[in-house]
């Protein structure tokens, strides 16, 4: 997580759905949405360019409750590429649905199964 320096857009970048020693991925995110409640960004750069996947359980809560953690209408961009894979395409489809039309996907197709994840998912 962290503020870009010129316009104090919220920057938050994970490779892997996985805890870490120290702090759990749920935990990290939880933390990034109390920041963004206290001191709300311009808009959000989700960038899952290089997550290759991991437990899609532990990004859970946090892609879901972002977009409600910022003000309405702020813009979330969602970064990936083909890199992007296995739990790293089921939280882009967790944070696509509670966004509900309010983000912008860049980046190249992440793989075939992106399409069958988001049917699997969907709510």
């Amino acid at each position: 997580m962290g503020g870009l320096p010129r316009d104090g857009a919220l920057y938050i970048q994970f490779k892997q759905n996985s805890d870490t020693p120290t702090q759990s991925l749920d935990s990290f995110l939880q933390s990034v949405l109390k920041s963004a409640q206290i001191d709300p960004p311009p808009y959000v750069i989700v960038d899952l360019q290089f997550n290759g996947g991991g437990d899609y359980t532990t990004s859970y809560r946090g892609m879901r409750g972002l977009p409600g953690a910022l003000p309405k209408g702020t813009p979330i961009y969602i970064l990936t590429s083909n890199a992007t894979f296995s739990a790293g395409i089921t939280s882009v489809v967790f944070l696509k649905q509670a966004a509900a039309a309010g983000e912008k996907e860049i980046g190249v197709m992440m793989s075939m199964r992106a399409k069958w994840m988001t049917v699997l998912f969907q709510s």
